[in-house]
């Protein structure tokens, strides 16, 4: 059917497919955009921009489903199943128990899942992904430095966090830190140079604006995966040499650092904590969560009346919430995704552009250790994250001559 209309309308499958294309470039901003110092925390401001974040969504999504079967992976076509039981039990816990909780993270889940559809669906080659990326690392970059500047003393480390929302602008600019390094390791072609170097550049002002900001899960998180980058794409066949030379460097570097930097790295990381508690109350919240586990492993939180902090671990936070009956759907979704994403990352390595979008979702997974609403949220957050997703999953089963296996 695609076919004949296609040549019978080819014009109109243009416009949809570059007006697609502009629809994403567009989200790829505004989702930065979220987190101007101007806009978070005005209410007003706020809601007409996640409205419009909202609309130019939902198109984008219509026109991404044009010209090819809407359930064409299988990974989607079990998540959405998945997702549909986790939608059932929760009519079912509010007939019985009233309880609505469960809304909640539906909505929360359902985002990523239609944006790794979109990506999957749209029409992406190496030169429309670069511009996708480099204008999301822009937007991230300048709220980045508006953030520090407006709300704090620039690059400079202080006790108490003066950055807004943190833990939603640390992942965004670890997100574009890594997209950043993609970008730069994948180069090739005429271009190859100068590609390494904008990516180089923007990767390194990245990892100084998240230190700056102080968001600690987003930082731990970007160094693993950047470190599992370098290592993908200079390894060679040299893995024992390729790790020596690396750990030699390391402490070479270390040694002939600016005191300066060694400080402003220190005072990023262990400063301000109470009591000396460097997980800042995480442990405690995380022990309150296995309790109620262990006293109400079905249905948790749903069927306990007992005021506890929410743990700061996703797996822990819906378990302790749902119970085993209520998490099933929702772990089931996040263990899926997860080892989707590290057999991309295993089979196809960072050389292919097309696929570095598997790796800012791999960090989300490894925030989502300390955070209670990552992997899947905010949504503005982990959006452009899981679209990019959905690009590195249109080549899924296909053969990749630059690939690297670990």
């Amino acid at each position: 059917m695609w076919g004949t209309l296609h040549l019978k309308y080819p014009l109109a499958f243009t416009i949809v497919d570059r007006l697609g294309y502009a629809l994403l470039l567009l989200l790829a901003v505004l989702v930065a955009m979220v987190y101007h110092p101007a806009i978070i925390g005005v209410a007003k401001a706020e809601a007409v921009l996640h409205s419009i974040i909202f609309l130019v969504f939902l198109l984008l999504f219509m026109l991404s489903q044009v010209d090819k079967p809407v359930f064409s992976c299988q990974v989607t076509n079990m998540s959405w199943l998945l997702w549909g039981i986790a939608a059932f039990m929760a009519m079912l816990f509010y007939g019985f128990l009233g309880e609505a909780s469960l809304k909640s993270e539906l909505r929360c889940v359902a985002i990523p899942l239609c944006a790794i559809m979109v990506g999957l669906q749209m029409k992406m080659d190496e030169k429309r992904i670069r511009g996708v990326i480099l204008l999301y690392v822009i937007g991230a970059v300048l709220v980045g430095l508006l953030s520090i500047f407006i709300q704090g003393s620039g690059f400079r480390i202080t006790e108490m966090y003066t950055v807004e929302h943190k833990n939603a602008i640390g992942p965004l600019i670890a997100t574009a830190s890594i997209l950043s390094l993609g970008m730069a390791l994948s180069a090739s072609g005429r271009q190859k140079l100068l590609m390494m170097f904008i990516g180089f550049g923007l990767a390194l002002l990245c990892i100084a604006l998240v230190l700056t900001i102080r968001a600690r899960a987003a930082l731990l998180a970007m160094a693993l995966v950047m470190a599992l980058m370098l290592f993908q794409r200079y390894r060679g066949n040299y893995i024992l040499l390729s790790l020596w030379v690396a750990l030699v460097l390391m402490v070479v570097l270390y040694f002939f650092m600016p005191l300066s930097v060694k400080h402003y790295v220190s005072e990023s990381l262990f400063s301000g904590f109470t009591n000396g508690d460097i997980s800042s109350g995480r442990m405690f919240r995380n022990q309150q969560a296995l309790q109620v586990i262990a006293e109400n492993p079905l249905l948790g939180l749903m069927v306990n009346d007992r005021s506890v902090y929410t743990a700061h671990n996703y797996p822990l936070c819906v378990l302790c919430e749902f119970g085993l009956l209520g998490a099933f759907p929702f772990l089931a979704i996040y263990l899926l995704l997860f080892f989707t994403d590290v057999k991309r990352i295993l089979k196809e390595g960072v050389n292919n552009l097309m696929n570095v979008g598997a790796y800012p979702v791999l960090a989300l997974f490894v925030i989502s250790m300390f955070e209670f609403t990552y992997p899947f949220g905010p949504g503005t957050t982990t959006m452009m994250s899981f679209v990019l997703l959905g690009v590195s999953l249109q080549h899924l089963g296909s053969k990749n001559t630059g690939s690297v296996t670990i």
